[in-house]
């Protein structure tokens, strides 16, 4: 019983009893196939749809599953994608930050190397700064200097630099050979000594075509006046560097020689170690243990200024087939810089220490 009016749906076969009168019993039995139908209270019974019913083919669960699987698809596809992409940016941050380390590391070791009064020797020597580790944090790199051949009589070096970035590490390195320019004639001064604190200037006179660069350090002095000396009309065919400015304020220094630099000039250059003394020393200290004992010479000579003097040794530097060579004499003689009388002979070195340079 669903309700007061007692309806009860049965489908297909049933077999109903039911009291209607207790003094009369009469089984009622009610067999139907593929039947609906609706008892009422009192047993009124009303039939409804005997008709079998009809079955329709089932079109939305399949639809709903395709539909799933093709949603699923996009979706997963998307997340792909989404994922290869950020995995993509990820490596392409990843090698240009090691990239940039290594660049960084080579930066690194050429400024090493200009800091250096003599390469070879520091190498030679093991200063500290040739090789290293930089950490950059989310990148790092690690740099070595080293002494790869000569080149005729240059030295050639090599630089090597592997930056990494990222997990998995990515790897990026700068590999380079480089060779130490040298100037050619590095003057330092177009200048000589005449005493131990004075100098005289030297000059390119008209006439004279020099084919070598040529370096001469900023001279400082005051008022600031041209530190190269012209005499008429020199030809420079190759580059000329100096290490001063063009111009003292709105003055042109160079104006009235400019057409004499055929090969360029160029200003503001940095300082070469031509006269440095701890440069110098450390290339004769290079020299001198890099030489057989045989020929480790030390003549004796009195303090006399006479003239010739002797001995001395003589060192020849020059180049054969490509190759550098010295040619090393014992026990020469030589006369210095001539001057007026014979007791103002000198021969003239740096005084160690001095700064500007005394002989």
């Amino acid at each position: 019983m669903i309700n007061p009016k007692s309806e009860i749906q049965i489908s297909k076969q049933a077999r109903i009893t039911q009291i209607k009168n207790p003094e009369r019993m009469t089984p009622i039995v009610l067999t139907f196939d593929n039947s609906d139908f609706e008892f009422v209270s009192d047993f009124d019974i009303r039939a409804w749809n005997f008709a079998p019913a009809r079955r329709r083919g089932g079109f939305v669960l399949p639809l709903v599953l395709i539909a799933m699987v093709i949603l699923i698809s996009l979706a997963f596809g998307e997340m792909m994608a989404s994922f290869n992409s950020r995995m993509q940016a990820i490596q392409t941050r990843s090698q240009t930050e090691a990239m940039l380390a290594a660049e960084a590391g080579y930066e690194k070791a050429i400024f090493w190397m200009s800091r250096q009064k003599d390469i070879l020797g520091a190498l030679q020597d093991g200063t500290s700064g040739s090789s290293g580790n930089i950490d950059f944090g989310s990148s790092s790199c690690r740099y070595q200097v080293s002494f790869l051949d000569f080149i005729g009589a240059r030295p050639v070096f090599r630089v090597a630099c592997i930056g990494t970035s990222g997990k998995p590490v990515f790897g990026r390195s700068v590999d380079v050979t480089v060779m130490q320019e040298t100037t050619g004639w590095a003057m330092g001064t177009c200048q000589i000594p005449t005493g131990p604190t004075t100098m005289d200037s030297v000059y390119f006179i008209g006439g004279e075509v020099i084919e070598t660069p040529v370096h001469i350090n900023d001279q400082h002095d005051s008022p600031d006046k041209i530190d190269i000396h012209i005499s008429g009309s020199p030809r420079f065919r190759d580059k000329v560097e100096m290490g001063e400015s063009r111009k003292a304020g709105s003055n042109d220094k160079y104006k009235s020689v400019i057409s004499c630099f055929a090969g360029g000039i160029y200003f503001d250059q940095p300082y070469v170690r031509i006269t440095d003394e701890a440069a110098v020393q450390s290339k004769i200290n290079r020299f001198r243990d890099s030489t057989a004992t045989a020929y480790k010479f030390t003549p004796a000579d009195s303090n006399s200024i006479s003239a010739p003097k002797g001995p001395v040794v003589q060192l020849e530097f020059f180049v054969e087939g490509g190759v550098g060579k010295v040619r090393i004499t014992n026990n020469c003689v030589y006369k210095g810089y001539q001057q007026a009388s014979d007791d103002r002979t000198w021969n003239y070195r740096i005084v160690p220490g001095s700064n500007p340079p005394t002989f």
